[in-house]
This record gives C-alpha cells, sequence and structure tokens, in this order.
C-alpha cells in the first residue's frame, strides 16, 4: 500500500491540485493507496476545500481510502506530518507538500511521483524517513 500524506498549512495554495494528483496517482497504481489530509492550524476554508476534493475524488474511486485529520493549533510543517506518519498504513508513503512552500517540491506531476517512488523503493527511504521522524 501507498500512503500520501498532505499537509495544508496556513499558506496552501494548491490544496485541491495535490488531493487531485494523489487520487490520479493512485487510479493508476496497480496496489491500494490511502490518502490522508492534515490541517496544521489551516482556515476552516481551506480545511473545508481539502474535505470537498476529497469526497468529490471519492465519488469516482470509491475504493481509496481517505481521512482529513486537523490540528487544532499550528504545530509546524514537521510535526503536521509526524502525525501522519503515526496514521498510515502504507508501507511506501508520499509527502506531497505545496510547492509554494519554502521547503516544497516544484514538480507535482504524475510521472514524478512514479519516479519518486522508484528511488524511494531503491534507497529504502522509508527505514530512512521513519528513523529521521522517531
Amino acid at each position: 500500500m501507498i500512503s500520501f500524506i498532505i499537509p495544508l498549512q496556513k499558506s496552501d495554495k494548491l490544496i485541491v491540485e495535490r488531493i487531485n494528483v494523489a487520487f490520479q496517482f493512485a487510479q493508476q497504481y496497480k496496489g491500494p493507496c490511502e490518502i490522508i489530509a492534515l490541517s496544521d492550524g489551516a482556515e476552516d476554508q481551506k480545511c473545508q476545500l481539502a474535505r470537498l476534493a476529497l469526497k468529490i475524488n471519492k465519488m469516482n474511486k470509491p475504493t481509496i481510502k481517505t481521512a482529513m485529520l486537523q490540528h487544532t493549533n499550528s504545530l509546524g510543517l514537521k510535526e503536521t506530518i509526524k502525525t501522519g506518519l503515526t496514521r498510515v498504513m502504507g508501507e511506501k508513503i508520499i509527502v506531497l507538500i505545496d510547492p509554494t512552500h519554502k521547503n516544497g517540491l516544484t514538480n507535482m506531476e504524475l510521472k514524478g511521483i512514479f519516479e519518486g517512488v522508484e528511488i524511494a523503493e531503491s534507497l529504502d527511504a522509508i527505514k530512512n524517513l521513519n528513523k529521521q521522524f522517531n
């Protein structure tokens, strides 16, 4: 299983796009996927937008597991991702950060996600990621 963690922050601008990309990947991927959106004290409007994007996508792809979690206070990007890591069930984890965030990736293309999964598998990145956050 592949788990997507989508952290939502106050300055987030591409919530729907990241959720849509995760669903597109999940639809093409041969194994099971889950998508978890986590709010780090983001505005209610942004959380509602994320919930709506999850619901609309799930209507077309009902087998994909989804969840929306919310921190009441802003704890920062690292803590939000850490919360996501405690909730995921997947053996492979993909974190989709807003590309406009200072530490975010600039490529949100589906091809980039598939390449990222292959690279992570070859580097055994999940073990390294778990060590970093534990």
